[in-house]
This record gives C-alpha cells, structure tokens and sequence, in this order.
C-alpha cells in the first residue's frame, strides 16, 4: 500500500463511568455505553488536527483513515500488513492508547484497524 494510501480505524468512545461491567454492548443496553455529551465533538476535533480524515459517529464509535505516517505518528506504532489483508500494529489490531493525551484516552475504549470487508461475512 502507498503511503498515500488509507488505512481504517474504528474509534470506540468510552462510556464516562467506564464500561458497565454487568453489560454486554447491545441495541438494548447501547445508552448505558454512550460517552459523556461533547466527546465525539472533542475526540474527532483532536484526531483531525493530527491529520486524519474523520467520519461521522455511529452508535458509540467513528472511523478515522489516514496514511501510516499519520497513525505511526500519533500511536507510535508501525502499521504493518497482516497476512488476512487487514493491518495491525504490534501484532495486535487493537493501537494502544498509552500516547494519547489524557483527557483524549479518557474518552476512548479503543482504536482498532477494520477487518478487511471479505473477512466481514455477510452475503454480496
């Protein structure tokens, strides 16, 4: 893939209490994961700034896409190819959020690089 090119990621937003641990993520239980008012506005603001295309929310999470560059800058890992034809980061599909800033990693669950669409499932 170019450098130009660019690569997926899914951010989850943290519910502000933490996530509820009697709960799983479903339509039932989706508004006692919701992040605190203004998150979405704060996260996607950040994440743009650093040079991330950013979409829209959709449900508790939004995707971000941007060359490797951008998020081997901002998460210090290297993205690198997977064998399903995905990526992942250290190995992981998950990126750590141990770099972010603190008010940032506070409302973020997680930034995972999207399955490639094949791997999805799904009839089409």
């Amino acid at each position: 893939m170019a450098e130009t090119d660019g690569l997926v990621a899914l951010v989850v937003l943290q519910s502000p209490g933490g996530p509820p641990l009697d709960t799983e993520l479903t339509a039932a239980t989706l508004a006692r994961h919701l992040p605190a008012s203004g998150a979405f506005a704060a996260v996607q603001s950040e994440l743009a700034a650093a040079g991330f295309t950013v979409h829209q929310p959709v449900g508790i999470s939004f995707s971000i896409e941007g060359p490797a560059s951008i998020f081997r800058r901002y998460f210090g890992v290297t993205p690198v190819k997977s064998a399903d034809g995905g990526w992942s980061a250290a190995g992981q599909a998950e990126l750590p959020l141990d770099g972010l800033p603190d008010h940032e990693r506070a409302m973020v669950r997680a930034v995972v690089f999207e399955p490639p669409a094949e791997l999805m499932g799904g009839d089409g």
